[in-house]
């Protein structure tokens, strides 16, 4: 997606190529977007997709073989979630940080080596664990409220990251935390 943080994400990763999504979705363009460059793991979106039903069944299909689709903070990306995969995430207006590392949750995931902490570095948004599906895991949370997390769906992973990025230095942890999501 044209908002993604692409500085962010090639930080120390420079060899890393981007793909941009089409801006308006049509079904062929999607289809030749993610099917026809294998190449491409990740599907990172800064904003809700506006997509057709047929390419909805084209992403969640793309999804379910084992593709990750990461999603960034707000209202309308997790209101995307909810209508494409069928969860029922629950927001959770801007909350004050500190956010911490589920440590229980980050064995074994590229999330293990991230930072104990994330500060509030502009605004972050998230969802109530409770509403995190049965195959979704909290990565950093405060208070029952999860502000990273991802949820296995079929063999993909469907994953969330609750900042905007629109001011973050390359450098700041949530940089590291977004790198991990895209690797998931």
């Amino acid at each position: 997606d044209q908002g993604a943080p692409i500085s962010v994400l090639r930080r120390h990763h420079y060899e890393t190529q981007f793909v941009n999504l089409p801006t308006t979705f049509g079904d062929q363009a999607l289809r030749v977007t993610l099917w026809d460059n294998p190449r491409i793991p990740t599907a990172v979106f800064a904003a809700a997709p506006g997509l057709t039903d047929l390419g909805r069944k084209d992403f969640i299909a793309w999804v379910s073989s084992g593709h990750n689709a990461v999603f960034l903070g707000g209202y309308s990306t997790l209101s995307a979630m909810n209508q494409l995969f069928g969860f029922e995430l629950e927001y959770v207006p801007y909350r004050e940080g500190p956010y911490w590392q589920n440590e229980r949750n980050v064995r074994g995931t590229p999330f293990t080596y991230g930072p104990a902490r994330l500060e509030e570095t502009g605004q972050a948004y998230g969802v109530k664990i409770d509403s995190i599906p049965l195959t979704g895991y909290s990565m950093y949370d405060t208070n029952r409220d999860s502000l990273v997390f991802f949820i296995k769906y079929n063999q993909g992973t469907v994953c969330y990251v609750g900042a905007t990025f629109d001011d973050l230095d390359e450098s700041d942890p949530w940089g590291f935390v977004l790198r991990a999501a895209v690797r998931m």
